[in-house]
C-alpha cells in the first residue's frame, strides 16, 4: 500500500518503504485543534513545570499561583503551537505536483526556518530559578 501511495515519489522514499520491517500508511501525528482553555489538568513539559513550581513557591494561593502560571507562559506555548502546526502542514502530500512543490520548496524552508537563528528563541529559553515571581491578577 505505501509503494503505491509514494510510486511517484522520488526513489529515495521507494527504497525507504522496501527496507523498511513495517510500515504506517499515515503519519501518527495529532494536531490539536487549538490550545487547551485551562492548563491545570494532565502532563506538562518540563519547561513548563519549572515555571509552575515556581509559582508554586512564590505565590501562596493556588489558584492565583496556577492563573499566574498561565499568564506567564500563554504567549511562548501559543507561539510554539503555530510553529509546530505549520511545520506539520504539507509533509505528507501524494500528488505527482504536490511532490514536485515540497521538494523544490523544502531546501528553501530549511534554509529559512532550519537555522540555528531562526529558532534559537524556542531551544535558547531558559527559565530564571532564581527570580521571584509575583501573582498576577
Amino acid at each position: 500500500m505505501m509503494l503505491d501511495i509514494y510510486k511517484d515519489d522520488q526513489p529515495m522514499i521507494r527504497k525507504i518503504i522496501e527496507g523498511a520491517d513495517t510500515t504506517f500508511p499515515f503519519f501518527p501525528s495529532y494536531a490539536l485543534p487549538r490550545q487547551p482553555s485551562h492548563w491545570h489538568k494532565g502532563p506538562i513539559a518540563l519547561e513548563d513545570a519549572m515555571v509552575l513550581a515556581k509559582c508554586l513557591r512564590d505565590i501562596p494561593d493556588t489558584e492565583h499561583a496556577f492563573s499566574t502560571y498561565e499568564q506567564l507562559r500563554r504567549e511562548r506555548t501559543v507561539k510554539m503551537y503555530d510553529v509546530g502546526r505549520r511545520g506539520d502542514s504539507g509533509k505528507h502530500v501524494t500528488g505527482s505536483l504536490q511532490q514536485w512543490v515540497r521538494d523544490l520548496t523544502t531546501p528553501l524552508f530549511l534554509k529559512l526556518f532550519a537555522n540555528p537563528k531562526a529558532s534559537d528563541w524556542m531551544y535558547s529559553y531558559r527559565v530564571d530559578w532564581e527570580k521571584n515571581v509575583s501573582a498576577s491578577r
